[in-house]
Protein backbone atom coordinates (compact mmCIF):
# COMPACT_ATOMS: atom_id res chain seq x y z
CA UNK A 1 0.00 0.00 0.00
CA UNK A 2 2.83 2.30 1.26
CA UNK A 3 4.51 1.67 -2.19
CA UNK A 4 1.36 2.24 -4.13
CA UNK A 5 1.41 5.53 -2.72
CA UNK A 6 5.07 6.77 -3.31
CA UNK A 7 4.62 5.70 -7.00
CA UNK A 8 1.21 7.67 -7.35
CA UNK A 9 2.79 10.40 -5.81
CA UNK A 10 6.13 10.15 -8.43
CA UNK A 11 3.48 9.66 -10.85
CA UNK A 12 1.82 13.15 -10.40
CA UNK A 13 5.21 14.70 -9.59
CA UNK A 14 6.38 13.74 -13.61
CA UNK A 15 2.61 14.25 -14.87
CA UNK A 16 3.30 18.09 -12.89
CA UNK A 17 6.79 18.51 -14.38
CA UNK A 18 5.46 17.13 -18.11
CA UNK A 19 2.59 19.61 -17.67
CA UNK A 20 5.31 22.28 -16.70
CA UNK A 21 7.13 21.86 -19.26
CA UNK A 22 3.90 22.53 -21.76
CA UNK A 23 3.22 25.41 -20.28
CA UNK A 24 6.58 26.66 -20.77
CA UNK A 25 6.92 25.47 -24.45
CA UNK A 26 3.40 27.66 -25.20
CA UNK A 27 4.88 30.44 -23.35
CA UNK A 28 8.35 30.67 -25.37
CA UNK A 29 5.94 29.56 -28.55
CA UNK A 30 3.25 32.25 -27.62
CA UNK A 31 6.14 34.91 -26.97
CA UNK A 32 8.18 33.74 -30.31
CA UNK A 33 4.90 34.32 -32.26
CA UNK A 34 4.70 38.01 -30.42
CA UNK A 35 7.96 38.85 -31.23
CA UNK A 36 7.43 37.49 -34.94
CA UNK A 37 4.19 39.43 -34.95
CA UNK A 38 5.92 42.47 -33.79
CA UNK A 39 8.83 42.20 -36.69
CA UNK A 40 6.33 41.90 -38.98
CA UNK A 41 4.28 44.59 -38.22
CA UNK A 42 7.26 46.63 -38.27
CA UNK A 43 8.40 45.61 -41.52
CA UNK A 44 4.97 46.36 -42.99
CA UNK A 45 4.83 49.63 -41.18
CA UNK A 46 7.85 50.21 -42.61
CA UNK A 47 6.67 49.38 -46.10
CA UNK A 48 3.35 51.32 -45.96
CA UNK A 49 5.35 54.38 -44.92
CA UNK A 50 7.72 53.64 -48.23
CA UNK A 51 4.50 52.86 -50.41
CA UNK A 52 2.89 56.11 -49.33
CA UNK A 53 5.98 58.00 -49.82
CA UNK A 54 5.97 56.97 -52.87
CA UNK A 55 2.60 57.48 -54.39
CA UNK A 56 3.65 60.60 -56.56
CA UNK A 57 6.74 58.64 -57.76
CA UNK A 58 5.15 56.74 -61.19
CA UNK A 59 6.63 55.18 -64.39
CA UNK A 60 6.14 56.45 -67.96
CA UNK A 61 2.90 54.65 -68.11
CA UNK A 62 1.68 56.24 -64.63
CA UNK A 63 1.91 52.95 -62.93
CA UNK A 64 2.82 53.67 -58.72
CA UNK A 65 5.99 51.45 -57.58
CA UNK A 66 6.19 49.75 -54.97
CA UNK A 67 9.12 48.97 -52.80
CA UNK A 68 9.67 45.55 -53.73
CA UNK A 69 9.55 46.93 -57.54
CA UNK A 70 12.14 49.41 -56.87
CA UNK A 71 14.39 46.75 -55.43
CA UNK A 72 13.68 44.38 -58.36
CA UNK A 73 14.17 47.38 -61.26
CA UNK A 74 17.61 48.14 -59.52
CA UNK A 75 18.49 44.58 -59.52
CA UNK A 76 17.65 43.60 -63.89
CA UNK A 77 19.44 44.23 -66.61
CA UNK A 78 22.74 45.16 -65.04
CA UNK A 79 25.19 44.72 -68.11
CA UNK A 80 27.95 42.47 -67.74
CA UNK A 81 30.75 44.94 -67.36
CA UNK A 82 29.26 45.32 -63.76
CA UNK A 83 30.01 41.84 -62.82
CA UNK A 84 33.64 41.71 -64.58
CA UNK A 85 34.99 43.77 -62.38
CA UNK A 86 34.20 46.11 -59.34
CA UNK A 87 37.08 49.26 -60.44
CA UNK A 88 37.07 50.74 -63.95
CA UNK A 89 39.62 53.16 -65.29
CA UNK A 90 37.89 55.85 -65.43
CA UNK A 91 39.87 57.51 -68.05
CA UNK A 92 39.96 54.85 -70.51
CA UNK A 93 37.38 54.88 -73.82
CA UNK A 94 34.89 52.22 -73.41
CA UNK A 95 32.08 51.23 -76.41
CA UNK A 96 28.63 53.17 -76.38
CA UNK A 97 26.33 51.76 -75.03
CA UNK A 98 23.06 53.99 -75.87
CA UNK A 99 19.82 54.42 -77.52
CA UNK A 100 16.20 55.31 -76.10
CA UNK A 101 16.23 51.51 -74.41
CA UNK A 102 19.33 51.85 -72.31
CA UNK A 103 18.42 55.67 -71.45
CA UNK A 104 14.80 54.83 -70.40
CA UNK A 105 16.38 52.21 -68.51
CA UNK A 106 18.70 54.76 -66.58
CA UNK A 107 15.58 57.35 -66.03
CA UNK A 108 13.50 54.38 -64.52
CA UNK A 109 16.82 53.69 -61.96
CA UNK A 110 17.09 57.65 -61.42
CA UNK A 111 13.15 57.77 -60.36
CA UNK A 112 13.69 54.67 -58.27
CA UNK A 113 16.81 56.11 -56.01
CA UNK A 114 14.97 59.36 -55.99
CA UNK A 115 12.10 57.64 -54.19
CA UNK A 116 14.60 55.67 -51.55
CA UNK A 117 16.26 59.04 -51.45
CA UNK A 118 13.25 60.47 -50.62
CA UNK A 119 12.17 58.03 -47.98
CA UNK A 120 15.65 58.53 -46.11
CA UNK A 121 15.00 62.00 -45.81
CA UNK A 122 11.51 61.07 -44.39
CA UNK A 123 12.93 59.15 -41.74
CA UNK A 124 15.54 61.66 -40.74
CA UNK A 125 14.35 64.58 -42.09
CA UNK A 126 16.53 66.74 -39.71
CA UNK A 127 19.53 65.02 -40.11
CA UNK A 128 19.47 64.69 -44.20
CA UNK A 129 19.44 68.37 -44.29
CA UNK A 130 21.39 69.11 -42.21
CA UNK A 131 24.33 66.95 -43.55
CA UNK A 132 26.66 69.32 -44.59
CA UNK A 133 26.13 71.51 -41.84
CA UNK A 134 26.29 69.90 -38.75
CA UNK A 135 29.57 67.35 -39.06
CA UNK A 136 30.26 68.09 -35.52
CA UNK A 137 27.53 65.43 -34.94
CA UNK A 138 30.47 62.97 -36.15
CA UNK A 139 31.69 60.16 -35.70
CA UNK A 140 28.71 58.95 -34.44
CA UNK A 141 27.95 58.60 -30.91
CA UNK A 142 23.96 58.40 -30.24
CA UNK A 143 22.93 58.23 -34.08
CA UNK A 144 19.72 55.52 -33.98
CA UNK A 145 20.10 52.95 -36.35
CA UNK A 146 17.96 53.53 -39.52
CA UNK A 147 15.16 51.18 -40.53
CA UNK A 148 15.38 51.48 -44.04
CA UNK A 149 18.94 51.16 -43.97
CA UNK A 150 18.29 47.98 -42.21
CA UNK A 151 16.31 47.31 -45.03
CA UNK A 152 18.13 47.92 -47.48
CA UNK A 153 21.17 46.11 -46.12
CA UNK A 154 18.62 42.91 -45.88
CA UNK A 155 18.49 43.07 -49.21
CA UNK A 156 21.82 43.53 -50.35
CA UNK A 157 21.19 46.70 -52.04
CA UNK A 158 24.26 48.72 -50.95
CA UNK A 159 26.60 46.24 -52.94
CA UNK A 160 24.53 46.80 -55.77
CA UNK A 161 24.41 50.54 -55.95
CA UNK A 162 28.15 50.04 -55.53
CA UNK A 163 28.12 47.98 -58.69
CA UNK A 164 26.08 50.29 -60.72
CA UNK A 165 28.19 53.01 -60.14
CA UNK A 166 30.97 51.04 -60.99
CA UNK A 167 29.07 50.61 -64.53
CA UNK A 168 28.24 53.78 -64.83
CA UNK A 169 32.13 55.26 -64.47
CA UNK A 170 32.63 52.62 -66.90
CA UNK A 171 30.76 53.71 -69.92
CA UNK A 172 30.26 57.05 -71.78
CA UNK A 173 29.29 59.63 -69.52
CA UNK A 174 26.01 60.88 -71.61
CA UNK A 175 24.03 63.18 -69.81
CA UNK A 176 22.02 60.90 -68.38
CA UNK A 177 24.13 59.03 -67.26
CA UNK A 178 25.77 61.47 -64.75
CA UNK A 179 22.40 62.66 -63.70
CA UNK A 180 22.15 58.81 -62.49
CA UNK A 181 25.66 58.75 -61.02
CA UNK A 182 25.16 62.30 -59.00
CA UNK A 183 21.74 60.26 -58.10
CA UNK A 184 23.63 57.21 -57.04
CA UNK A 185 26.36 58.83 -54.85
CA UNK A 186 23.89 61.65 -53.36
CA UNK A 187 21.53 58.22 -52.37
CA UNK A 188 24.83 56.67 -50.68
CA UNK A 189 25.82 59.76 -48.83
CA UNK A 190 22.11 59.98 -47.34
CA UNK A 191 22.36 56.45 -46.58
CA UNK A 192 25.19 56.95 -44.75
CA UNK A 193 23.91 60.06 -43.10
CA UNK A 194 21.43 58.36 -41.43
CA UNK A 195 23.28 54.84 -40.62
CA UNK A 196 24.73 54.08 -37.45
CA UNK A 197 28.32 52.65 -36.39
CA UNK A 198 26.94 48.99 -37.64
CA UNK A 199 25.65 50.37 -40.76
CA UNK A 200 28.62 52.30 -41.77
CA UNK A 201 30.97 48.96 -41.01
CA UNK A 202 28.52 47.46 -43.62
CA UNK A 203 28.65 50.21 -45.72
CA UNK A 204 32.87 50.18 -45.79
CA UNK A 205 32.82 46.42 -46.29
CA UNK A 206 31.04 46.83 -50.05
CA UNK A 207 33.80 49.18 -50.98
CA UNK A 208 31.84 51.99 -51.64
CA UNK A 209 34.88 53.89 -51.32
CA UNK A 210 36.64 53.19 -54.84
CA UNK A 211 34.06 54.25 -57.12
CA UNK A 212 34.31 57.48 -55.26
CA UNK A 213 37.75 57.83 -54.89
CA UNK A 214 37.54 57.34 -58.88
CA UNK A 215 34.85 60.51 -59.11
CA UNK A 216 36.43 62.73 -56.64
CA UNK A 217 39.75 62.46 -58.65
CA UNK A 218 38.22 63.13 -61.68
CA UNK A 219 37.38 66.66 -61.81
CA UNK A 220 35.87 66.78 -65.50
CA UNK A 221 32.81 64.70 -64.20
CA UNK A 222 31.25 67.41 -62.33
CA UNK A 223 31.77 70.90 -63.40
CA UNK A 224 28.26 71.45 -64.16
CA UNK A 225 26.97 70.31 -60.43
CA UNK A 226 29.38 70.51 -57.67
CA UNK A 227 26.75 68.53 -55.27
CA UNK A 228 27.92 65.21 -56.60
CA UNK A 229 31.61 66.13 -54.97
CA UNK A 230 29.99 67.25 -52.00
CA UNK A 231 28.15 64.11 -51.75
CA UNK A 232 30.92 62.22 -52.36
CA UNK A 233 33.58 63.62 -50.04
CA UNK A 234 30.35 63.29 -47.25
CA UNK A 235 30.00 59.46 -48.04
CA UNK A 236 33.84 58.72 -47.45
CA UNK A 237 34.19 60.69 -44.56
CA UNK A 238 31.23 59.29 -43.01
CA UNK A 239 32.38 55.73 -43.47
CA UNK A 240 36.43 56.21 -43.33
CA UNK A 241 35.55 58.14 -39.72
CA UNK A 242 34.25 54.41 -38.42
CA UNK A 243 36.55 52.50 -40.05
CA UNK A 244 40.28 53.36 -39.13
CA UNK A 245 42.15 50.72 -41.35
CA UNK A 246 39.85 51.90 -43.96
CA UNK A 247 40.89 56.03 -43.45
CA UNK A 248 44.57 54.92 -43.25
CA UNK A 249 43.90 53.28 -46.83
CA UNK A 250 42.37 56.41 -48.21
CA UNK A 251 44.47 58.54 -46.94
CA UNK A 252 47.38 56.89 -48.73
CA UNK A 253 45.53 56.25 -51.87
CA UNK A 254 46.90 60.25 -52.93
CA UNK A 255 43.73 61.58 -51.11
CA UNK A 256 46.43 64.79 -50.10
CA UNK A 257 46.36 65.31 -54.13
CA UNK A 258 42.92 64.79 -54.53
CA UNK A 259 42.05 67.57 -51.31
CA UNK A 260 44.51 69.59 -53.09
CA UNK A 261 43.13 69.74 -56.86
CA UNK A 262 39.62 70.35 -54.51
CA UNK A 263 40.68 73.59 -52.89
CA UNK A 264 42.19 75.07 -56.08
CA UNK A 265 39.06 74.59 -57.76
CA UNK A 266 36.75 75.61 -55.30
CA UNK A 267 38.85 78.82 -55.10
CA UNK A 268 38.49 79.71 -58.71
CA UNK A 269 34.96 78.77 -59.06
CA UNK A 270 33.03 79.45 -55.78
CA UNK A 271 33.84 83.08 -55.58
CA UNK A 272 29.97 83.90 -55.03
CA UNK A 273 29.86 82.29 -51.55
CA UNK A 274 26.60 80.43 -52.46
CA UNK A 275 24.77 77.97 -50.27
CA UNK A 276 26.12 74.95 -52.55
CA UNK A 277 29.45 76.75 -53.03
CA UNK A 278 29.75 76.76 -48.90
CA UNK A 279 28.61 73.02 -48.58
CA UNK A 280 31.28 71.98 -51.27
CA UNK A 281 33.92 73.64 -49.04
CA UNK A 282 32.63 72.36 -45.94
CA UNK A 283 33.06 68.91 -47.23
CA UNK A 284 36.45 69.23 -48.19
CA UNK A 285 37.45 70.45 -44.81
CA UNK A 286 35.86 68.01 -43.13
CA UNK A 287 37.02 65.17 -45.27
CA UNK A 288 40.53 66.61 -44.79
CA UNK A 289 40.17 66.85 -41.09
CA UNK A 290 38.59 62.83 -40.66
CA UNK A 291 41.58 61.66 -42.78
CA UNK A 292 44.75 63.46 -42.93
CA UNK A 293 46.94 62.34 -40.77
CA UNK A 294 50.23 64.58 -39.92
CA UNK A 295 52.43 61.20 -38.98
CA UNK A 296 51.12 59.03 -42.35
CA UNK A 297 52.26 62.19 -44.89
CA UNK A 298 55.75 63.04 -45.80
CA UNK A 299 57.48 66.16 -45.75
CA UNK A 300 57.11 67.35 -49.64
CA UNK A 301 55.76 70.08 -51.99
CA UNK A 302 52.39 68.69 -52.43
CA UNK A 303 51.92 68.71 -48.54
CA UNK A 304 53.15 72.09 -48.15
CA UNK A 305 51.38 73.32 -50.77
CA UNK A 306 48.16 71.69 -48.65
CA UNK A 307 49.26 73.54 -45.24
CA UNK A 308 49.42 76.65 -47.57
CA UNK A 309 45.69 75.67 -49.10
CA UNK A 310 44.16 74.98 -46.00
CA UNK A 311 45.57 78.31 -44.38
CA UNK A 312 43.44 80.22 -47.32
CA UNK A 313 40.30 78.49 -46.45
CA UNK A 314 40.28 80.26 -42.84
CA UNK A 315 39.84 83.61 -44.81
CA UNK A 316 35.73 82.31 -45.30
CA UNK A 317 34.62 83.14 -42.19
CA UNK A 318 32.80 80.38 -41.91
CA UNK A 319 32.55 78.76 -39.01
CA UNK A 320 32.37 74.82 -40.02
CA UNK A 321 35.34 75.30 -42.45
CA UNK A 322 37.24 77.14 -39.98
CA UNK A 323 37.24 74.40 -37.30
CA UNK A 324 37.63 71.81 -39.38
CA UNK A 325 40.85 73.41 -40.92
CA UNK A 326 42.23 74.15 -37.81
CA UNK A 327 41.92 70.05 -36.48
CA UNK A 328 43.89 69.17 -39.57
CA UNK A 329 46.38 71.53 -39.49
CA UNK A 330 47.24 70.44 -35.88
CA UNK A 331 47.19 67.13 -37.12
CA UNK A 332 49.41 67.85 -39.45
CA UNK A 333 52.45 69.80 -37.43
CA UNK A 334 52.11 68.15 -34.53
CA UNK A 335 53.99 64.86 -34.81
CA UNK A 336 56.19 66.17 -37.83
CA UNK A 337 58.46 69.14 -38.40
CA UNK A 338 55.91 70.66 -40.33
CA UNK A 339 55.46 73.31 -36.75
CA UNK A 340 58.77 74.67 -38.01
CA UNK A 341 56.82 76.05 -41.21
CA UNK A 342 53.79 77.68 -39.14
CA UNK A 343 53.51 81.08 -40.30
CA UNK A 344 53.15 84.06 -37.24
CA UNK A 345 50.04 84.98 -39.27
CA UNK A 346 48.08 81.30 -38.32
CA UNK A 347 49.47 81.90 -34.65
CA UNK A 348 47.47 85.26 -35.13
CA UNK A 349 44.61 84.21 -36.39
CA UNK A 350 44.09 81.03 -33.76
CA UNK A 351 44.32 84.13 -30.91
CA UNK A 352 41.51 85.65 -32.74
CA UNK A 353 39.49 82.65 -33.29
CA UNK A 354 39.45 82.21 -29.22
CA UNK A 355 37.91 85.41 -28.28
CA UNK A 356 34.08 85.91 -29.32
CA UNK A 357 33.98 82.78 -31.73
CA UNK A 358 31.84 79.80 -30.88
CA UNK A 359 32.27 76.75 -28.97
CA UNK A 360 33.38 74.77 -31.68
CA UNK A 361 35.89 76.82 -33.30
CA UNK A 362 37.08 78.42 -29.82
CA UNK A 363 38.00 74.46 -28.94
CA UNK A 364 39.75 73.96 -31.75
CA UNK A 365 41.50 77.18 -31.87
CA UNK A 366 42.66 76.66 -28.19
CA UNK A 367 43.68 72.93 -29.32
CA UNK A 368 45.99 73.82 -31.69
CA UNK A 369 47.87 76.70 -29.71
CA UNK A 370 48.30 74.57 -26.90
CA UNK A 371 49.75 72.19 -29.47
CA UNK A 372 51.78 74.61 -31.13
CA UNK A 373 52.85 75.83 -27.79
CA UNK A 374 54.37 72.37 -26.71
CA UNK A 375 56.62 71.99 -29.60
CA UNK A 376 59.68 74.10 -28.16
CA UNK A 377 59.97 77.64 -25.55
CA UNK A 378 59.96 79.50 -28.86
CA UNK A 379 56.66 79.20 -30.06
CA UNK A 380 55.13 79.20 -26.34
CA UNK A 381 56.80 82.68 -26.40
CA UNK A 382 55.48 83.29 -30.10
CA UNK A 383 52.07 83.20 -28.15
CA UNK A 384 53.58 85.66 -25.67
CA UNK A 385 54.21 88.08 -28.24
CA UNK A 386 50.76 87.61 -29.99
CA UNK A 387 48.97 89.30 -27.36
CA UNK A 388 48.08 85.53 -26.16
CA UNK A 389 48.27 86.26 -22.46
CA UNK A 390 45.51 89.54 -22.49
CA UNK A 391 42.80 86.90 -22.66
CA UNK A 392 43.81 84.24 -19.99
CA UNK A 393 40.80 85.46 -17.46
CA UNK A 394 38.09 84.69 -19.73
CA UNK A 395 39.36 81.43 -21.37
CA UNK A 396 40.02 80.47 -17.89
CA UNK A 397 36.20 81.28 -16.96
CA UNK A 398 35.02 80.35 -20.09
CA UNK A 399 32.08 77.75 -19.89
CA UNK A 400 33.93 74.71 -22.04
CA UNK A 401 36.35 72.43 -20.22
CA UNK A 402 38.54 71.77 -23.13
CA UNK A 403 38.95 75.20 -23.63
CA UNK A 404 39.81 75.69 -19.84
CA UNK A 405 42.11 72.82 -19.89
CA UNK A 406 44.37 73.84 -22.90
CA UNK A 407 44.19 77.24 -21.65
CA UNK A 408 46.22 75.64 -18.27
CA UNK A 409 48.37 73.79 -20.72
CA UNK A 410 49.32 76.49 -22.68
CA UNK A 411 50.40 78.83 -19.27
CA UNK A 412 52.62 76.15 -17.97
CA UNK A 413 54.24 76.17 -21.38
CA UNK A 414 54.46 79.72 -21.79
CA UNK A 415 56.16 80.34 -17.81
CA UNK A 416 58.02 77.42 -18.32
CA UNK A 417 59.95 79.02 -21.15
CA UNK A 418 60.13 82.35 -19.33
CA UNK A 419 59.37 82.50 -15.50
CA UNK A 420 59.66 85.79 -15.42
CA UNK A 421 55.90 85.76 -16.82
CA UNK A 422 54.61 84.02 -13.83
CA UNK A 423 54.56 87.91 -11.83
CA UNK A 424 51.99 88.44 -14.68
CA UNK A 425 49.88 86.15 -14.01
CA UNK A 426 49.34 86.78 -9.69
CA UNK A 427 49.33 90.77 -10.71
CA UNK A 428 46.22 89.99 -12.60
CA UNK A 429 44.93 88.11 -9.87
CA UNK A 430 44.64 84.71 -11.94
CA UNK A 431 46.26 82.44 -8.75
CA UNK A 432 42.81 82.07 -7.23
CA UNK A 433 40.70 81.39 -10.29
CA UNK A 434 43.06 78.55 -11.04
CA UNK A 435 42.59 77.52 -7.27
CA UNK A 436 39.14 77.67 -7.94
CA UNK A 437 39.13 75.40 -10.56
CA UNK A 438 41.34 72.48 -8.59
CA UNK A 439 38.28 72.70 -6.95
CA UNK A 440 35.12 73.48 -9.50
CA UNK A 441 36.57 72.11 -13.00
CA UNK A 442 36.48 68.97 -14.98
CA UNK A 443 39.34 66.14 -13.88
CA UNK A 444 41.90 66.89 -16.88
CA UNK A 445 41.53 71.01 -16.03
CA UNK A 446 42.23 69.79 -12.41
CA UNK A 447 45.03 67.64 -13.66
CA UNK A 448 46.61 70.55 -15.61
CA UNK A 449 46.65 72.67 -12.79
CA UNK A 450 48.28 70.44 -10.71
CA UNK A 451 50.74 70.64 -13.35
CA UNK A 452 51.00 74.56 -13.42
CA UNK A 453 51.26 74.57 -9.88
CA UNK A 454 54.57 72.49 -9.48
CA UNK A 455 56.03 74.89 -12.08
CA UNK A 456 54.84 77.96 -10.40
CA UNK A 457 56.02 76.60 -7.27
CA UNK A 458 59.00 75.50 -8.84
CA UNK A 459 60.41 78.37 -10.76
CA UNK A 460 58.33 81.30 -9.25
CA UNK A 461 59.85 84.47 -6.97
CA UNK A 462 58.98 83.90 -2.95
CA UNK A 463 55.63 86.71 -3.39
CA UNK A 464 54.39 84.22 -6.21
CA UNK A 465 54.78 81.11 -3.54
CA UNK A 466 53.35 83.51 -0.93
CA UNK A 467 50.50 84.37 -2.79
CA UNK A 468 49.23 80.72 -4.10
CA UNK A 469 50.06 79.81 -0.37
CA UNK A 470 47.44 82.83 1.19
CA UNK A 471 44.58 82.21 -1.70
CA UNK A 472 44.51 78.71 -0.09
CA UNK A 473 46.58 76.17 -2.14
CA UNK A 474 47.39 73.57 0.51
CA UNK A 475 43.85 72.98 1.17
CA UNK A 476 43.05 72.83 -2.48
CA UNK A 477 45.96 70.68 -3.50
CA UNK A 478 44.98 68.24 -0.51
CA UNK A 479 41.97 66.54 -1.83
CA UNK A 480 44.67 65.48 -5.41
CA UNK A 481 46.49 63.20 -2.80
CA UNK A 482 43.07 60.90 -2.98
CA UNK A 483 43.02 60.10 -6.52
CA UNK A 484 44.12 57.12 -8.37
CA UNK A 485 46.14 58.68 -11.00
CA UNK A 486 49.93 58.13 -9.79
CA UNK A 487 51.46 60.84 -12.01
CA UNK A 488 49.18 63.62 -10.33
CA UNK A 489 49.65 62.54 -6.72
CA UNK A 490 53.75 62.51 -7.39
CA UNK A 491 53.49 65.96 -8.94
CA UNK A 492 51.14 66.81 -5.74
CA UNK A 493 53.52 65.01 -3.53
CA UNK A 494 56.56 67.12 -4.92
CA UNK A 495 54.93 70.45 -4.19
CA UNK A 496 54.42 70.02 -0.50
CA UNK A 497 57.90 68.65 -0.72
CA UNK A 498 59.63 71.72 -2.06
CA UNK A 499 57.48 73.86 -0.35
CA UNK A 500 58.49 72.46 2.98
CA UNK A 501 62.01 73.14 2.24
CA UNK A 502 61.32 76.44 1.12
CA UNK A 503 60.10 77.00 4.95
CA UNK A 504 62.69 74.92 6.24
CA UNK A 505 65.39 77.47 4.63
CA UNK A 506 63.14 80.06 5.74
CA UNK A 507 63.28 81.26 1.87
CA UNK A 508 59.58 81.38 2.14
CA UNK A 509 57.61 83.29 5.06
CA UNK A 510 54.37 80.73 5.60
CA UNK A 511 54.30 77.52 8.45
CA UNK A 512 53.85 75.28 5.40
CA UNK A 513 53.88 72.10 8.24
CA UNK A 514 51.21 73.71 10.71
CA UNK A 515 49.07 74.14 7.66
CA UNK A 516 49.27 70.79 6.58
CA UNK A 517 48.49 69.21 9.67
CA UNK A 518 45.52 71.62 9.78
CA UNK A 519 44.24 71.19 6.43
CA UNK A 520 44.26 67.05 6.91
CA UNK A 521 47.04 66.57 4.46
CA UNK A 522 49.15 64.73 6.81
CA UNK A 523 46.30 62.48 7.08
CA UNK A 524 45.90 61.84 3.40
CA UNK A 525 49.58 61.20 3.22
CA UNK A 526 49.28 58.56 5.46
CA UNK A 527 47.00 57.00 4.14
CA UNK A 528 49.33 56.89 0.63
CA UNK A 529 52.35 55.25 2.77
CA UNK A 530 50.95 51.94 1.96
CA UNK A 531 49.85 52.76 -1.57
CA UNK A 532 50.86 49.29 -3.90
CA UNK A 533 52.85 51.82 -6.22
CA UNK A 534 56.32 51.36 -4.49
CA UNK A 535 56.93 54.77 -6.02
CA UNK A 536 54.60 56.69 -4.35
CA UNK A 537 55.05 54.97 -1.22
CA UNK A 538 58.49 55.49 -1.17
CA UNK A 539 58.20 59.32 -1.90
CA UNK A 540 55.63 59.48 0.84
CA UNK A 541 58.09 58.26 3.22
CA UNK A 542 60.72 60.69 1.86
CA UNK A 543 58.17 63.54 2.70
CA UNK A 544 57.52 62.82 6.36
CA UNK A 545 61.60 62.93 6.46
CA UNK A 546 61.43 66.18 5.16
CA UNK A 547 58.29 67.11 7.57
CA UNK A 548 59.87 66.04 10.86
CA UNK A 549 62.99 67.73 9.82
CA UNK A 550 60.46 70.89 9.90
CA UNK A 551 59.76 69.41 13.51
CA UNK A 552 63.34 68.41 14.48
CA UNK A 553 64.05 72.53 14.49
CA UNK A 554 61.07 73.56 16.50
CA UNK A 555 60.31 71.08 18.45
CA UNK A 556 63.37 69.84 19.64
CA UNK A 557 65.83 66.93 18.75
CA UNK A 558 64.32 64.35 21.17
CA UNK A 559 60.56 64.31 20.22
CA UNK A 560 61.64 64.18 16.92
CA UNK A 561 63.70 61.22 17.02
CA UNK A 562 60.87 59.26 19.11
CA UNK A 563 58.69 59.77 16.73
CA UNK A 564 60.33 59.37 13.76
CA UNK A 565 60.98 55.97 14.46
CA UNK A 566 56.90 55.39 14.79
CA UNK A 567 56.50 57.37 11.70
CA UNK A 568 58.87 56.25 9.23
CA UNK A 569 59.59 52.79 9.61
CA UNK A 570 57.69 51.07 6.69
CA UNK A 571 57.58 47.85 8.57
CA UNK A 572 55.34 49.63 11.33
CA UNK A 573 53.80 52.04 9.62
CA UNK A 574 52.71 55.50 10.77
CA UNK A 575 51.95 56.51 14.28
CA UNK A 576 49.39 59.40 14.02
CA UNK A 577 48.97 60.04 18.04
CA UNK A 578 53.04 60.25 17.95
CA UNK A 579 52.81 63.41 16.29
CA UNK A 580 48.81 64.63 17.53
CA UNK A 581 47.75 64.05 13.15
Amino acid sequence: MAYSNVSQINTKKKTNRARNRDELRKQRTKVSIELRKQQRSLQLEIRRHITHSLSDCEYSNGTNIPIDSIFEELKCELPPIARATDLVDFSRENETIGGNAFDENIQRKIRCLKAIHEMLLQENSTLVSNMCTNFNLFPKTNIQSSLFVSSLLDNHMIPLFVRLLNTALSINLTPVNICFITEMVATLATIACVSDKEQLQALSVSCVHQPLLMILSQRNIANADIKLWTNAFCCISFVAANNSELRSFVAKSDFISVISQHIEFASMNCQQKTEDDLNYMRSIAWSAKIIIRGNEIEHNDTNLRLLSQLFSLLSLNDDMITTNVIWTVSSIIEPSSFHELIPKDFILKLVGFTVGSNEEVKEAAITALANIASFSDYHALSLVNQNFLQHIGQLLNDNSSVVQKETVRILNNIISADPSLISQLRECCLFSTLLDLLHLGDYQTQKEITFLLRTIVLKGSEEDIVTLLNNGMIVALSIQLTINEAEVVQTTLEIYEHLLKLEKRKAIAFEVADRCEQSNVTHNLELLSSHPNEVLSNFVYKLFDEYLDHRDSSCGMDAVESSQTSLCDPKTGFNSNSFNF
